[in-house]
């Protein structure tokens, strides 16, 4: 009776500790997935929102110039043209 009390013991340790192994091996590896994924989400969506703020500034930066540019020349144009009239 001894060894199958022994035996029954042994097996359900071996059962629990086998348990144990694969819940903690399942919660690290979903922990693992879960900051990573956090991670990249969070490099690429502030990567994105970096390039899109700079890609609008440069272009209003460009449409802001190019129109002061022309008003200037027209404006220089206007008075040439009015005043050596």
């Amino acid at each position: 009776m001894a060894l199958v009390t022994t035996l029954v013991t042994t097996l359900v340790s071996t059962l629990v500790m086998a348990l144990v192994n694969t819940l903690v091996s399942i919660l690290v590896s979903t922990l693992v997935s879960t900051l990573v994924i956090t991670l990249v989400s969070t490099l690429v969506s502030t990567l994105v929102s970096t390039l899109v703020s700079t890609l609008v500034s440069t272009l209003v930066n460009t449409l802001v110039n190019t129109l002061g540019s022309i008003l200037i020349s027209t404006l220089v144009n206007y008075y040439t043209i009015t005043y050596n009239n």
